[in-house]
């Protein structure tokens, strides 16, 4: 099994703070927020991992060092997750974690993933902001859907930023890469390319986080807001 980082974007949401430092760089309760995913992923074993950097690369080289691999997408300030994702489409040839880089979450909800059998599980939240995040739509034990504009009627939670692929359906997943990039269609998040599976008739089993910790961190209130949780004692990982 494989883990590959998402971390090329520039963070603007949290301008002007991402301005001098990459935001999986920042702190938050005494550790970076992406070496809170390290651990988390250390902890279930020795698993290789690959980080897909852009924005300030040279901070994340100069902090990962040689404990993982990096690779660039050169192209960052003018494509999205979808391209970052196909640089590293030849790490898509095993069982494979796919997370962003701006979430804290706890090391169970890795091992769930990381255990989880299914073609495709997309780690969930049942709690969520209507008026923000990428909602998915389930019926009965399955995602069918996935998206920032789903009808309120039809949302089941809040996508939590990380999915597991069975080898299988990480071949799947490179092929639809490929087909994206040959349309130009280089602007999207790669969970774009998790939907046209889903439409092509893949099924997808999800995990909630809800029992667990797990934080996003998009805005200077997300931020501060983790901060003040993990200053607290009320987070750890």
């Amino acid at each position: 099994m494989k883990v590959i980082i998402l971390a090329a974007g520039m963070g603007t949401r949290l301008f002007p703070i991402t301005k001098k430092t990459h935001k999986c760089l920042l702190e938050v309760g005494g550790k970076l927020i992406i070496q809170h995913q390290l651990d988390a992923i250390k902890s279930y074993g020795d698993i290789e991992v690959v980080v897909v950097g852009g924005y300030k690369i040279d901070d994340l080289k100069n902090h990962l060092k040689d404990s993982v691999t990096v690779l660039d997408n050169p192209r960052y300030e003018t494509t999205n997750s979808i391209v970052s994702l196909w640089i590293a489409k030849k790490e898509l040839d095993d069982d494979v974690i796919i997370m962003n880089a701006d979430i804290i979450f706890d090391e169970m909800v890795f091992r769930r993933l990381a255990e989880n059998e299914d073609g495709i599980c997309v780690a969930i939240s049942k709690k969520w902001d209507p008026k923000k995040g990428y909602k998915v739509q389930i019926k009965g034990k399955n995602i069918v859907d996935m998206g920032m504009n789903l009808a309120p009627n039809i949302i089941g939670g809040e996508y939590a930023g990380i999915i597991k692929f069975s080898k299988s359906a990480a071949k799947l997943l490179q092929n639809i890469l490929d087909s994206f990039m040959k349309e130009n269609k280089v602007t999207g998040w790669f969970e774009s390319a998790v939907v046209k599976m889903l439409k092509n008739g893949s099924k997808a089993n999800f995990i909630t986080v809800d029992d667990y910790l797990w934080h996003e961190i998009d805005t200077k209130d997300e931020l501060e807001n983790t901060r003040k949780i993990f200053n607290k004692g009320k987070m750890h990982v």
